[in-house]
């Protein structure tokens, strides 16, 4: 699974959602202190599901196989307005373009948290702050050779009483 590929795709869903001037994932140590509304984002759990193979075998003997995740991200809107803004976000999961979006980005929307405000002291004042948790669901595709059989030859004997029967069957 490219956890870097699913967190572009989902930071390039959400940000038009979000209203904010810039996102940025917590890692990164070069984010500018901002006075204006901004977000972050970063991948909580990733939690393994289950799996589910194919039968279909290809001419090689490959077998193909999806392993099942279910995803938690975290988006913390910081500044003025921050509530409204993961709330209109909140929303904004339920839009069929977001949904279009992450269906391409292969990912499902499953459930979120309540928006919950967070507030802060800065430098001896408040910074608003508010946090959504949001679960989406996603696959992962394998391949796995498990060969097949090529060719098969039986070969056997039937002894009726007053015949043998000598039968060769070749696959």
């Amino acid at each position: 699974m490219n956890l870097i590929a699913l967190e572009n795709a989902l930071q390039s869903i959400i940000k038009p959602h979000l209203g904010a001037v810039s996102i940025f994932a917590p890692t990164n140590q070069n984010m500018p202190e901002q006075t204006l509304l901004y977000a972050t984002y970063d991948l909580l759990t990733i939690n393994h599901i289950g799996r589910v193979q194919r039968d279909v075998i290809d001419e090689d003997g490959d077998r193909k196989f999806y392993e099942h995740y279910e995803v938690v991200f975290r988006i913390i809107a910081y500044g003025q307005n921050a509530i409204i803004t993961l709330q209109n976000l909140s929303l904004a999961l339920s839009k069929e373009t977001v949904t279009n979006a992450l269906a391409e980005a292969n990912l499902s929307y499953s459930t979120k948290t309540a928006v919950r405000r967070l507030p802060e002291v800065i430098s001896s004042r408040w910074e608003e702050r508010a946090q959504i948790n949001v679960t989406f669901f996603t696959l992962d595709e394998g391949t796995e050779n498990i060969g097949f059989v090529d060719n098969a030859t039986i070969t056997g004997d039937y002894d009726d009483g007053d015949h043998i029967i000598v039968s060769e069957i070749n696959r």
